[in-house]
């Protein structure tokens, strides 16, 4: 049932013609969705800020539970714990580095100014939610998208020719703008509208040289850090999340260079004790 008035009366659209009344009950069908789906926005939005006001100074939960931000590249893991996800956490993260950002989809990392690789990993993850869609035509369009974007990823170790790229390309955006529109009140009209905003980071890993397609290395970093956290619940003060933001960048700093953490803390302390400076050259190495 359409939940708004009809500006006319019956004997009017007696009087019009089928064709007319087939196009306008399909788009009377459109805004009824489209109004359905904001409603259906509104609470996710209200629901998202009610969550994002609440952190370890204002709720029930330990700061233990803030989140944990990690900076990591090839030969470097940097910790950050911030009391919520924010523009403020992130800046105070990044400071002035202008490097590849490589990220999930979150709304702020969007508006990077430089360079930006999407995490194909995250949208994988997303295709694959869909393939065990009660819906068929919601679970095909999952499975399409599961192989365009596997195929993608495969190309980080195998490049494709010339030839191959423009098939794969052309399937991938027919693909995107066929559902966009069409299945725009559900999860797969969610996922084709997040790889159209997406679209200009997807495959930033095939034209510079160095740069994933995953930010699977950066998953695996903060892994040992969420582990932990859940097993000792973590710190009750500020002291204590410097103390393990230090001690976590340096563990996974000495693992990416397949050093021993323990041996660095034990030079470190002996040096302290003997008024010298530690050896510090393995970090600039």
């Amino acid at each position: 049932m359409i939940p708004f008035k009809r500006n006319f009366s019956e004997s009017d659209w007696a009087k019009t013609p089928k064709s007319v009344q087939k196009e306008y009950l399909r788009l009377e069908q459109c805004v009824f969705e489209l109004t359905k789906g904001n409603e259906q926005l509104e609470k996710v939005v209200h629901k998202e800020r009610t969550k994002a006001n609440k952190n370890s100074s204002n709720s029930d939960k330990p700061p233990s539970s803030d989140s944990p931000y990690v900076k990591r590249t090839k030969s470097v893991a940097y910790f950050k714990i911030q009391q919520h996800r924010s523009k403020e956490a992130f800046l105070d993260l990044v400071e002035d580095w202008k490097g590849i950002l490589i990220s999930d989809g979150y709304r702020l990392y969007q508006s990077w100014l430089n360079l930006r690789q999407t995490c194909l990993a995250h949208l994988i993850r997303a295709a694959k939610a869909l393939t065990e869609h009660p819906k068929p035509d919601i679970r095909q369009f999952g499975e399409n998208a599961l192989e365009k974007l596997q195929t993608l990823c495969a190309m980080a170790k195998e490049p494709p020719s010339l030839k191959e790229w423009n098939e794969f390309y052309s399937g991938f955006i027919d693909l995107i703008f066929d559902n966009c529109t069409k299945y725009y009140g559900n999860e797969a009209g969610k996922l084709a509208r997040r790889l159209l905003r997406e679209i200009d980071s997807l495959w930033v890993f095939l034209e510079v040289a160095g740069v994933e397609p995953t930010n699977n290395l950066t998953e695996r970093s903060l892994r040992f850090g969420v582990l932990w956290r859940k097993r000792s619940q973590g710190t009750r003060s500020n002291k204590g999340n410097r103390w393990v933001e230090r001690l976590l960048s340096l563990r996974q700093t000495a693992r990416i260079r397949n050093l021993s953490s323990f041996d660095v803390l034990v030079d470190a302390m002996s040096c302290y004790f003997k008024k010298q400076n530690p050896a510090l050259s393995w970090i600039y190495e």
